[in-house]
């Protein structure tokens, strides 16, 4: 059991949560990036994200809402980014700097080897 949930994992990658911000808080603010956009991009990728809901995850706190995390940013934006990939791939460059995903960092997770 963890005490202070300092070390609690990502179920998806096994990193540690060092980014406590919970899926919801992002998704707020991917939404509020793709308000100024044509709503289809918001109505075709809000209906694409699925939530991760497992109520054994025991992990920290988000920062912003307070709310529990059950799964690191980075898997939750690794997501995002292939939506937005598959459907809307003219806002991937744009995606990618407001949200900083980088892809030498995904290439590294994807591979396993999560030093980069």
């Amino acid at each position: 059991m963890q005490k202070n949930n300092w070390d609690a994992t990502c179920p998806l990658c096994k990193d540690v949560i060092d980014n406590p911000i919970c899926p919801e808080c992002l998704e707020s603010e991917i939404e509020q990036w793709l308000s100024g956009k044509d709503p289809i991009y918001l109505n075709k990728i809000r209906k694409s994200i699925a939530h991760f809901d497992n109520k054994e995850i025991n992990g920290p706190k988000c920062i912003k809402c307070n709310k529990q995390v059950e799964i690191c940013p980075y898997c939750f934006i690794k997501d995002i980014n292939n939506i937005i990939k598959e459907k809307h791939p003219e806002l991937l460059d744009e995606f990618h700097t407001f949200f900083g995903f980088r892809h030498d960092y995904q290439e590294n997770k994807i591979g396993g080897d999560n030093n980069g």
